[in-house]
């Protein structure tokens, strides 16, 4: 844990991508909510020095390779050379301090390399630590390095529809292609890979290291092949399918078409058409459309020209793919592919390749054509599956999403370890270590626990956290995060109602004879609707006179019948002992309890999403004064809840308040004595264009009773058609350091101008340690229709906590 409290200083992530040409884009986000802003975009063609003919795509591989040299080997151009990217770098820290105000000392900086690159981390470590984007003190956590694969797999689950499907363990290919230096060859790479918890994960929890919370691409294998561009072959094929369709033309229509159509005419067509289908980005999309269509700028009406104009764009696509320079490309990278995955198996095996990835860089690979054919082989070829497509690294592509998941994931997962901030207090030492087994109990700093607490008519739920853990000193503190009361019948009523059922199935059964006394008018007679209400007054009675009964009893006494009356009428009455009551009607009625408690305590609804370590239950059946029946219904309900548990939560560890156990679970019994407090300040910001000067908007009050106008600020808008002042304004919905109830907080905001209304939330979410921004907009000024719309965001951050 020591080494991932680095990440509590940070409050901000500056992610710097290159992609495979070089081209560097930073980005920033909180690391608390995932909002990114675009700071720069570096061309990798720009020149970084004149003098030395330095471009930037040149910056990270001309510094590796200088700075794998001592300086005594080092040339004065050399020398100059990493001295000039160091500068660079220094210029870019500047900019972003001075222009765009971020704070690197609050900052963690995030690096993706292009595909297929294997950076070494000491390398790049020392070229932020030289050019003082970092110290040598800070945190290693300072810098991190998330490779391109990993951003890609985490953009593919997150933002793919129906490509969520990465799972622990099992393997994945990742082919990339990229053309070469020289341009005129194409490089397949194929990446095989299992996704594995992060090793940040396994060093703090066990329960995390176990689930999908953080996984992260691990690298098997990897292998590469060099063929050449298949554009040649590609136009060849289109020249040669078109020499064919016009030789058809020719037979079918018997004359000569060079009469009619110059040769100059016919290299145009070729050209033209080739061009524009190289730069198609989607192929498929030709479907119903013919060369014609795509072609308006060529006149083909002419009788000579038809059989060009008329003929289907996806057809024509499609049989360019049968031709043999082009299926000798596409068969080269099955078989490469297909050998990638015999290494491991069986596709379908457990221990096969489950899926293959494509991928490539879009500047490189803008022609679709290629990607087309590629992707239309390998699945005739079974290696993919129908909608499987390339995704491309280039032109503002969610990558960065991607790559920010791992710091986003560790500091939610930090800022929910680490025990909370607590105002004007200050803990010497943090220590996350489990309590050790003692004769006490003793929760350890930051765990949650739940009280359950049993009444005649309601189980009432306390959900505390751990706020200071207890020593042979002081005792322990706690902040309660959520209360919960589960109404319930009476286990009087309860048991009533059951027994009635009880009698009737014996009754539909024949068994009913031994339990029930008839008179001589009623002998054949059944249970009925009047008998139900007599039996319920009279069993109640009954009832609690046993329960207020202290006397022990007999084996003879427990089985001892007893009447109740069920008709005010004649004697017609049922027969019930203590024993009867005992295993027919108060078990299964607190069985219902057993239930209350279980479902509550796992249901997402209400406790589920918890890392609860303890239960304590406590009440039971304390109102029963009769021995007997109060310690056989208290042992039922341990067994019950220790069997339930064991099913659906086996580590829950449950403990029953008792004589025995109220010395050590006293001091736990109690709601916290900390209340929740913002750490940052929440506010509603408004930039509105608008043609009145009396624009307003305001804050209705609770139950839309009170209406409030809220104030604003009015500028010109000389550039804009449309409007002619921009109204601004800015309300606080909550400030630092003020209360923030567990139930959250509402504003109601009302546009009179344009009848929209806006519902803005704060609500805690202390399971995964944020907040909820929630906001719903209702506008209505459509007579006949509401349109609404729901937004929400997560922002994680550590909890703040100041004593009631």
């Amino acid at each position: 844990m020591e080494n991932l409290q680095g990440y509590s200083q940070y409050n901000y992530l500056i992610c710097l991508y290159i992609n495979s040409s070089g081209d560097i884009t930073l980005l920033g986000s909180s690391n608390r909510v995932l909002e990114l802003e675009d700071w720069m975009n570096i061309n990798s063609e720009d020149l970084m020095d004149g003098n030395l003919g330095l471009f930037v795509k040149d910056i990270f591989p001309k510094f590796f390779e200088l700075h794998s040299k001592t300086r005594e080997q080092l040339s004065p151009i050399e020398m100059l050379t990493l001295l000039s990217i160091l500068k660079y770098f220094k210029d870019m820290k500047v900019t972003l301090a001075s222009r765009l105000g971020l704070l690197l000392k609050t900052s963690q900086i995030i690096v993706v390399p292009p595909a297929v690159t294997n950076w070494d981390m000491h390398m790049l470590r020392a070229l932020f630590l030289e050019s003082e984007w970092i110290t040598p003190m800070e945190h290693q956590s300072k810098l991190m390095l998330v490779p391109f694969i990993e951003a890609n797999v985490n953009y593919l689950q997150i933002f793919h529809k129906g490509m969520g499907f990465f799972k622990r363990e099992n393997k994945y290919i990742l082919l990339y292609m990229q053309p070469t230096k020289e341009g005129n060859k194409i490089t397949y790479t194929a990446t095989c890979f299992q996704n594995q918890c992060a090793n940040e994960v396994i060093a703090v929890s066990k329960r995390l290291a176990s689930s999908d919370f953080l996984l992260v691409p691990s690298i098997l294998s990897s292998r590469s092949i060099c063929l050449p561009k298949p554009d040649e072959a590609i136009s060849k094929a289109i020249k040669a399918k078109l020499a064919i369709l016009r030789n058809n033309y020719k037979l079918q229509h018997g004359f000569n078409m060079e009469d009619g159509v110059s040769e100059f005419e016919v290299l145009q067509i070729e050209t033209k058409l080739t061009e524009m289908l190289f730069w198609a980005k989607l192929p498929s999309r030709f479907v119903g459309k013919t060369i014609g269509d795509i072609l308006p700028s060529i006149d083909l009406d002419r009788d000579q020209l038809q059989y060009i104009r008329d003929y289907q764009l996806d057809q024509f696509v499609i049989e360019l793919a049968h031709d043999t320079n082009v299926q000798q490309h596409t068969k080269a990278v099955c078989d490469f592919l297909e050998t990638s995955m015999d290494e491991y198996g069986l596709k379908n095996a457990p221990d096969g390749v489950h899926s293959i990835i494509l991928s490539c860089d879009d500047r490189a690979f803008a022609i679709g054509l290629h990607r087309f054919y590629i992707q239309k082989a390998l699945l005739q070829a079974k290696i993919i599956q129908p909608g499987d497509d390339f995704t491309t690294t280039r032109y503002r592509t969610p990558y960065r999403e991607g790559a920010l998941q791992r710091p986003l994931k560790i500091t939610q997962m930090v800022n929910t370890l680490l025990p909370p901030l607590v105002h004007s207090e200050v803990f010497d030492k943090v220590d996350l270590r489990d309590g050790k087994e003692s004769n006490s109990i003793l929760l350890p700093l930051n765990s949650f626990y739940l009280q359950a607490n049993i009444s005649k008519r309601q189980v009432s739920f306390i959900l505390n956290k751990v706020v200071k853990a207890p020593s042979s000193q002081t005792p322990v503190e706690l902040f309660t995060v959520q209360e919960r009361i589960v109404d319930m019948n009476s286990i009087l009523t309860s048991t009533s109602d059951i027994m009635w059922v009880y009698y009737q199935r014996l009754a539909s059964e024949g068994c009913l004879d031994e339990l029930i006394n008839c008179c001589q008018e009623h002998e054949n007679n059944t249970l009925s609707l009047d008998h139900y209400e007599c039996f319920i007054a009279n069993i109640r009675i009954l009832i609690d006179s046993w329960f207020r009964n202290k006397e022990s009893l007999s084996n003879d006494g427990l089985d001892k019948y007893h009447l109740i009356s069920i008709n005010k009428d004649c004697t017609c009455a049922l027969k019930m002992s203590h024993r009867m009551l005992l295993e027919a009607g108060l078990k299964p009625a607190v069985t219902s309890i057993t239930e209350i408690i279980v479902g509550t305590t796992l249901s997402n609804d209400y406790f589920g999403l918890y890392p609860i370590s303890v239960l304590f239950v406590k009440g039971s059946i304390d109102f029963i004064d009769n021995k007997f029946t109060s310690y056989s219904l208290g042992q039922y309900i341990q067994e019950r809840l220790r069997t339930l548990f064991q099913r659906r939560q086996p580590k829950l560890i449950t403990v029953f308040v008792n004589k025995e156990t109220d010395d050590a679970t006293r001091q736990y019994l109690v709601r916290g004595s900390y209340k929740q407090i913002s750490s940052s300040t929440y506010s509603l910001g408004l930039e509105i264009e608008t043609n009145r000067f009396d624009f307003c908007y305001g804050l209705l009050g609770e139950y839309h009773s009170t209406y409030t106008d809220l104030p604003g600020t009015y500028s010109d808008l000389k550039q804009s058609l449309e409007a002619s002042y921009l109204y601004k304004s800015e309300y606080s919905i909550l400030n630092k350091g003020e209360d923030l109830p567990n139930t959250g907080i509402r504003r109601t905001f009302y546009f009179p101008e344009c009848l929209h209304i806006k519902i803005v939330d704060i609500l805690p979410v202390h399971h995964s340690s944020a907040l909820r921004i929630a906001a719903f907009s209702i506008t209505t000024w459509d007579p006949e229709a509401l349109h609404q719309q729901y937004n929400a965001a997560d922002i994680h951050e550590r909890l703040s906590l100041k004593r009631e």
